[in-house]
């Protein structure tokens, strides 16, 4: 990710309320991703008074995810300056993460897991806070036997609409809805979330799913060797909440998640009509994998 310069956007983000964060005189840089060749509608303001990050969004749901993470003390996310509506735009002010390291170590990721726990376990207290915010939602058994072809079988669409009966069932709680390590800063302080854009009331483990099994262009974003230590750091810090019967069924709902992964973005190749490219068939490949693993751990529980 880098920044470049867009001094033509100042006057679409000035107002009253980032004059008097960060003064009248200020530059303006946009956040820009060369590997996947897309701007973001996020910028950075900087002056000798203040550097802010400052964010567009036309969903109000990432306003309501904050208001959640602000109940919940979480000094692990970025603290909010203002945050003002214009329009049918919503602008979220916060404060500028700076990162301390280019790329991210085993701690690093245990770090993260950990606070991810904190946020499944301390959220679900704040029940009154989810009838507005985005509410996950699996796929109809019609939707899914729209998908049979010469890839996915009629047993294939079985097991999805089973593994995703599984997390329909497992603990719902708070989640960021799109954890990858894109969405993490390594700052002096520790790990920061960021990008809440996503936030949702779902199944907590969604996010160790995403974050465990998501490939970032043609490999895994996570090493592969530290996922059992990652597990295991992961349901040490909830195993106390109830949030989940054992271990099995842990490891059982992690599957059905990173399953879920695999799926919705083969899923979206299909219905999208998106031309075929290796990362599809990495995800598929990937899919079909996770089917056999959770029937050999349901087997194994039986």
């Amino acid at each position: 990710m880098i920044l470049r310069d867009c001094l033509e956007q100042k006057d679409n983000l000035i107002s009253e309320n980032l004059t008097k964060v960060v003064g009248d005189a200020f530059s303006v840089y946009q956040f820009y991703s060369e590997e996947y060749d897309r701007e973001y509608d996020v910028f950075k303001i900087e002056s000798e008074k203040s550097n802010i990050i400052l964010k567009k969004s036309k969903s109000k749901n990432e306003v309501l995810a904050h208001d959640i993470l602000a109940k919940s003390e979480c000094d692990f996310v970025p603290k909010i300056h203002y945050i003002e509506k214009a329009e049918e735009i919503y602008f979220i002010a916060m404060e500028n993460l700076v990162n301390s390291k280019d790329s991210w170590s085993k701690d690093d990721i245990t770090d993260l897991v950990e606070k991810l726990a904190y946020i499944h376990k301390e959220c679900s207290k704040y029940q009154e806070g989810y009838e507005r915010i985005r509410k996950w939602t699996y796929t109809s058994k019609a939707d899914l036997e729209k998908l049979e072809d010469s890839e996915i079988s009629k047993s294939h669409v079985e097991a999805i609409y089973n593994s995703q009966v599984i997390l329909s069932e497992s603990y719902q709680t708070f989640i960021h809805g799109d954890m990858i390590p894109l969405n993490m800063i390594i700052t002096s302080e520790g790990v920061k979330i960021i990008d809440w854009e996503y936030g949702q009331f779902g199944p907590y483990i969604l996010d160790l799913g995403r974050l465990l099994g998501d490939y970032n262009i043609n490999q895994l974003w996570i090493n592969h060797e530290w996922e059992e230590e990652l597990l295991e750091a992961y349901y040490n810090s909830i195993k106390s909440n109830q949030i989940v019967a054992s271990y099995n069924q842990f490891y059982l709902e992690y599957q059905c998640a990173k399953l879920q992964n695999y799926f919705e973005i083969v899923e979206a190749f299909k219905t999208r009509k998106w031309d075929r490219t290796d990362w599809y068939d990495m995800n598929l490949r990937e899919m079909l994998s996770t089917i056999n693993k959770i029937n050999n751990v349901q087997t194994d529980s039986v």
